[in-house]
């Protein structure tokens, strides 16, 4: 086996179908043996049946698995990679979406490339032309995956490939993390001597989060993991801690502004409002981060 395709999925029935579709449509892939691992982590709606179904209708391409024991992204991520056989590993989140070349073009590049590890451009889409706040504070400071890969060592799952050797020396994530676990994953992989790269052109779509719930939960569990790295990866923790002083201060509208210009993201949307909802969106974090440093305290 060449690529082994590994999608985490918990209560997330249109997203998993939207990602399956993509992946099973794929031009130009005769040449290629990948595989697409789906790790079910223990959902209660519909999700299940529709990873059946692709499973049924692609009996050689799609495998349904399950993660019962642990609810962690991460923990489903390496019950993937415990059933892989590929030579190169993608971690693609269940809401993704890829164009019909994705497979062709990724392979085509693991095998020119001298990298080890590999961090995707992640474009954020929606599929109206209007956004509201949250929209547009999501589409603002989401996935700057060259400045992780370059500066900080590290790419989100929600778009990574990794050679098979890696996992090998490295070992696979840590399912105690909330969130983070792609963070330490990375810096581990950078320690132990491995080239670490951005493919510009391999590109997914990451569907926009457009309500204050889905961003302000994000937000608690951003949080919560970095409690639990600051614990338990000292090293690979954020400066200064939750008591140091400069972590409360609002924003910098300024930077933010800048920002925003750049990706011509205030539209005809006040930036003042946009601004708000990203003090909120701060705030929120740092309830996480002390709703996580006093439970572990208790």
């Amino acid at each position: 086996m060449e690529i082994s395709i590994i999608i985490p999925v918990y209560n997330d029935p249109v997203g998993i179908e939207t990602t399956l579709n993509a992946l099973t449509s794929q031009i130009g892939v005769d040449d290629i043996m990948y595989e697409i691992l789906v790790v079910d982590n223990n959902s209660s709606d519909n999700t299940p049946n529709i990873i059946q179904k692709y499973e049924e209708k692609y009996p050689e391409l799609v495998t349904f698995l399950t993660e019962t024991e642990i609810q962690s992204s991460y923990a489903a991520r390496n019950k993937g990679i415990e059933h892989s056989s590929g030579d190169f590993l993608a971690f693609i989140d269940a809401d993704i979406w890829v164009d019909n070349y994705w497979v062709r073009e990724a392979h085509d590049y693991l095998y020119e490339t001298t990298a080890d590890y590999v961090g995707c451009r992640v474009n954020l889409c929606t599929p109206s032309d209007s956004l509201g706040i949250v929209g547009k504070y999501n589409q603002l400071t989401g996935f700057p995956i060259e400045y992780y890969v370059q500066d900080l060592n590290y790419a989100p799952t929600a778009a990574l490939l990794v050679k098979s050797t890696v996992i090998n020396r490295v070992g696979g994530f840590d399912a105690r993390l909330i969130s983070g676990g792609d963070k330490v994953f990375g810096k581990i992989v950078a320690e132990a001597g491995f080239e670490q790269d951005y493919c510009e052109r391999l590109e997914v779509c990451h569907p926009t989060r457009n309500s204050a719930r889905s961003m302000l939960n994000k937000a608690v569990r951003i949080g919560r993991g970095k409690t639990q790295i600051a614990n338990l990866y000292p090293n690979y923790a954020d400066q200064g801690g939750i008591l140091t002083l400069r972590n409360y201060l609002p924003p910098n509208p300024y930077m933010m502004k800048q920002r925003a210009n750049k990706r011509q993201t205030n539209n005809s949307i006040p930036f003042s409002f946009i601004y708000l909802f990203g003090v909120i969106y701060k705030y929120t974090r740092i309830l996480g981060m002390w709703y996580e440093y006093l439970n572990q305290k208790i």
